[in-house]
């Protein structure tokens, strides 16, 4: 199944690299059961992932199990679900299918922006009426209001506050042209994308929150639809996608270009949901850290300036006060890496560098500054590989169950003080994942969590006995895990370890797999007891 592992593997590296919003969206994903029991749509995906395909198919089961890992690091919600829905409502392949399949869509932008889109039903509502709403309709009469409200879509500002003003006049009856669909749909693309765009809507964004950019984005296409010469009630109602199936169904240009800017409105109002999220608050008194008296935001950032402030980030990011929060945000279903970004922000000013410029300076230092073995080079990886480590462990410590004392534990820890820093070697990390295997997989694991409540405290036990083995090894737990999810990275050409870790990746599941199996196997043999024991009665009875 060359198609599907190439497919698996492409997902693998995709999960690894969300950031922002983008990761949002994807832990948005299980908030819900419907990605994981409703089946992808997306053809190219389908045709690769076939629905029948085994997970445990030769050459696919590797890459498979590097999704699995990727998802649980990111979203460890998606966990929990498999062990809710599988097997009662659905097998795990398909639950993994459905939900990868769906992930796949948002990753690539398959799955279309209707909330922000003329071309769907819309359904971003302009906020609650106010004064100024009131002005807004004031050149309207009150039938021409009841007959937008009617339609769903916002009134016409008046012509001062429009940012494209309307061609006269506009087209209210026959039929559109494709010809002027896709002239509409491909300036609106580029329109929602651009420098204004994002301008107008991070205002007010931040004057009235992420539901008043969405209505101004809504209000932008409304009235480039307009200047195209086409009423908006009437220009929605062509665009509605089951009329287009019927008057164009092989048009493959239109659609393309509708799904081109379907895609742009979601990408639009991501990245605005992005910098508003990541975007240093303006009341300082709601900062972590308070912004200098001057802001520097033009001209040249000195290296050792630069060289500073990144170990001043990398300090705070891996205090114990920082990994807290963080892990109390993941919790919260927030993405860490955007705490961290935010308050990356914030820590600029407390520099004296305005954020937007302060951030260009640090993000562009690999170009600015070519010399690799430089200080602020050096810097500047030190302080991207714990950015990038933040999602991982902060998952990590947002998922981790309470301490047991040392006389309650299943595994004692080991004698003498536990290795707490460096990296792991490769003979430890050998030799944790063939004892971890085989505990997991042995008859007393199983029968534990055969014995425990399925859906939390048989994972939760699980992870707690995997994290006991590491200090009955010699590691510090918390420490252990961390280092444990750069094994990939460390060892991904070390084809003897990465096979023993992808083997004790396996069992985490399997073990737990095992258990629902077994635990089944015997409600099903009660049932039947107790199927007996009526007829048994019954007979006696008679």
């Amino acid at each position: 199944m060359p198609a599907a592992t190439s497919l698996a593997t492409s997902l693998a590296k995709q999960l690894k690299e969300q950031k922002g919003a983008a990761l949002a969206r994807l832990v948005e994903l299980s908030s819900s059961d419907k990605p994981f029991l409703t089946a992808p749509t997306d053809a190219g995906f389908c045709t690769a992932w076939p629905a029948d395909l085994p997970l445990d198919t030769e050459g696919f089961t590797d890459a498979f199990l590097a999704m699995a890992t990727a998802v649980q690091h990111i979203d460890p919600r998606v966990q929990k679900r498999c062990n809710r829905l599988v097997p009662k409502k659905t097998d795990e392949s398909s639950f993994w299918r459905n939900y990868l399949g769906h992930a796949h869509a948002v990753m690539n932008g398959l799955e279309m922006a209707e909330m922000a889109s003329p071309a769907a039903a819309p359904a971003a509502a302009a906020p609650a009426p106010s004064a100024s709403a009131e002005s807004d309709t004031a050149h309207l009469t009150a039938e021409e209001i009841a007959a937008y409200q009617q339609s769903g879509l916002p009134p016409p500002r008046p012509p001062a506050k429009r940012r494209f003003a309307a061609a006269e006049p506009l087209q209210t009856t026959g039929e559109l042209k494709a010809v002027q669909m896709i002239a509409f749909v491909k300036a609106a693309a580029e329109m929602v994308v651009s420098e204004e765009t994002c301008k107008r809507m991070d205002a007010a964004a931040e004057e009235s929150g992420m539901r008043a950019a969405t209505a101004e984005l809504m209000h932008f296409q409304l009235e480039l639809m307009e200047q195209h010469g086409i009423d908006r009630r009437f220009g929605v109602a062509n665009l509605d996608q089951q009329r287009l199936m019927q008057r164009f169904p092989n048009d493959v240009a239109l659609f393309r270009g509708i799904a081109t800017f379907q895609a742009a409105c979601q990408q639009a109002t991501q990245r605005a949901q992005s910098r508003l999220m990541q975007h240093a608050p303006s009341d300082p008194a709601k900062r972590k850290f308070k912004p200098a008296a001057r802001l520097q935001s033009t001209g040249k950032v000195q290296a050792e300036a630069l060289t500073s402030i990144l170990a001043g980030i990398e300090e705070w990011v891996g205090n114990a006060e920082t990994r807290e929060a963080l892990a109390g945000a993941v919790q919260r279903g927030e993405s860490a890496q955007v705490v961290v970004m935010r308050l990356m922000r914030e820590f600029l000013e407390y520099r004296g560098l305005e954020q937007d410029f302060g951030m260009k300076a640090v993000w562009g230092i690999p170009a600015e500054h070519k010399d690799e073995k430089g200080a602020v080079r050096q810097a500047f990886a030190r302080f991207k590989d714990v950015v990038d480590r933040v999602n991982t462990e902060a998952t990590i410590d947002a998922n981790k169950p309470s301490v047991k004392p040392k006389e309650e534990r299943r595994f004692a820890p080991a004698e003498g003080a536990l290795q707490s820093s460096g990296e792991l070697s490769k003979e430890f990390v050998l030799h944790f994942c063939k004892e971890t295997t085989a505990m997991l997989m042995g008859a007393e694991t199983i029968a534990l969590l055969v014995a425990a409540e399925p859906n939390k405290e048989a994972p939760m036990l699980s992870v707690a006995w995997q994290r006991e083995m590491l200090e009955h090894l010699g590691i510090e737990q918390d420490y252990g895990c961390h280092a444990l999810s750069r094994v990939p990275q460390r060892f991904g050409d070390d084809q003897e370890l990465m096979r023993a870790f992808k083997g004790f990746q396996m069992a985490c599941m399997m073990s737990l797999k095992k258990a629902a199996q077994v635990r089944e196997e015997a409600l099903k043999e009660a049932v039947e007891q107790v199927g007996k024991l009526k007829v048994d009665d019954g007979k006696t009875t008679s």
